[in-house]
């Protein structure tokens, strides 16, 4: 999908998740793309694992949002936290229009890249799908095992998705 989206890609993940974020890096780099981190325990991660040896990527693989500006759209993927609907977060942010260097415009994507924690389903990621203006949301739900019919159809009405991608461990 990263490969021929149009416009960004927005990816909303936990901070701690260095394997996805390795991912991201990895195919950004196979695509040409650049990536920008979003979201203060997003930054804080990724400087730690790269110190420590655990992200490993070229040294402009990342760049800030102004670098980003200067960027085509497709050259552009943002990794970011809030994937759980956290009010302050950088996905929820970018939803309300309230982000000081992203917004939402045709021809990007979001992607969910997360499982709802219990407890949060009121608040991921139905409220967002309420406010992404038209942008396709896309779930990658990281169920263990195979998720059932009905697990796989509530998640993507719940993302009223065009596309679903489901990772299964």
């Amino acid at each position: 999908f990263v490969k021929g989206a149009p416009g960004r890609v927005f990816i909303g993940t936990f901070a701690s998740m260095i394997s996805r974020i390795q991912m991201v890096l990895t195919l950004a780099e196979k695509y040409g793309k650049k990536v920008v981190i979003e979201g203060r325990s997003m930054h804080t991660n990724v400087e730690v694992a790269q110190k420590l040896g655990y992200l490993k990527f070229k040294p402009k693989t990342i760049v800030e949002p102004d670098d980003a500006k200067k960027l085509k759209p497709h050259q552009v993927i943002v990794v970011g936290t809030g994937a759980q609907g956290q009010k302050n977060a950088f996905l929820s942010r970018l939803a309300t229009d309230e982000h000081r260097h992203f917004h939402l415009q045709k021809g990007d994507s979001v992607i969910f890249s997360s499982s709802v924690i219990p407890g949060n389903e009121r608040l991921a990621p139905g409220p967002y799908s309420r406010q992404l203006n038209g942008i396709p949301a896309i779930t990658a739900s990281s169920r263990p095992g195979n998720g059932t019919r009905e697990c796989l159809c509530s998640d993507h009405a719940a993302f009223q998705a065009r596309q679903a991608m489901w990772q299964t461990f």
